[in-house]
């Protein structure tokens, strides 16, 4: 989850770099997002019922909240796999909301200049990541929270993706050596040990391991990988999912099966969810980008 919004930080930030103007990239990003987004949530509540869900009748009331739930990216409430550690359908989703967010803040940001005021964003970054550290109980009331987000969750998700923005502000100055990958990561096996400090320490020296192996390692298999489809988001939106699915029906508990099977599958939902329904919208957005 962490390097997911390491990567939708730089990837994000260089959509809005290249953007003509503020609306062209909300259109960007809703298009990128609601699509996939909304057959996931209706896929999951049409096989709701097959996972032991009790599915009764819904009251006005209820069908405002479902909706409300699906619009503001929460996904919906309604659990499923009755009888798993997680009585829940899809438990990828929450994270969609906290990212719509990030793209709101990547919005404001350029629009009051900080993208061009590299260093003052990066101070941002650095408070952030300094707010991970701090065990802070700060609790944020549900109906706020709704909107907001909740504040350690908020903390994490903005600080990694406002080092992966950081990351593309400074691309032309940050080498990607051997070297400085090999010491980033004896940076993070020793700072992974030490309380409070594995969010940032993730954010930071994961980080320029992500963008090490993305930008230096030289590989044909690697480049091949959505060189031309785009299945990123369809995977990470079926993987809980069809991981559940498995456990439920299939009884599968072994790592290793779980993994030999659940990866393949997955990418084949994320393959039909970017033919089907991604790549057609993506279309007809405004000068599309592909993130």
């Amino acid at each position: 989850m962490d390097g997911f919004f390491l990567l939708s930080g730089y990837l994000i930030t260089q959509s809005y770099d290249r953007s003509s103007n503020p609306i062209s990239f909300l259109k960007k990003r809703a298009f990128r997002i609601y699509p996939g987004y909304l057959v996931a949530v209706f896929i999951c509540l049409a096989l709701a019922p097959l996972t032991g869900a009790a599915i009764g009748y819904y009251g006005m009331g209820d069908l405002l909240r479902l909706t409300l739930e699906i619009v503001t990216l929460h996904g919906p409430s309604q659990p499923g796999f009755i009888g798993l550690p997680y009585e829940i359908l899809n438990g990828s989703l929450w994270t969609i909301s906290y990212e719509f967010r990030c793209y709101i803040f990547a919005l404001l940001v350029g629009l009051v200049g900080l993208s061009r005021k590299r260093f003052a964003f990066a101070a941002i970054s650095a408070a952030l990541l300094l707010m991970t550290m701090m065990p802070l109980d700060i609790q944020i009331p549900n109906r706020i929270a709704f909107f907001t987000g909740y504040y350690s969750e908020s903390v994490r998700l903005f600080a990694n993706f406002s080092v992966g923005a950081c990351f593309y502000l400074f691309r032309r100055e940050i080498p990607f050596t051997k070297s400085l990958a090999i010491a980033s990561t004896a940076a993070l096996v020793v700072m992974m040990f030490l309380e409070h400090f594995e969010i940032a320490a993730f954010a930071v020296f994961g980080g320029y391991l992500i963008f090490w192996f993305s930008f230096a390692v030289k590989s044909e298999v690697i480049s091949r990988i959505n060189s031309d489809d785009d299945v990123s988001y369809g995977v990470y939106l079926y993987g809980w999912p069809i991981s559940g699915a498995l456990l439920y029906f299939a009884g599968v508990q072994s790592p290793a099966m779980m993994i030999a099977l659940s990866l393949p599958l997955a990418y084949m939902a994320g393959y039909f969810s970017w033919i089907l329904v991604e790549r057609p919208f993506l279309r007809r957005s405004p000068k599309t980008i592909k993130t």
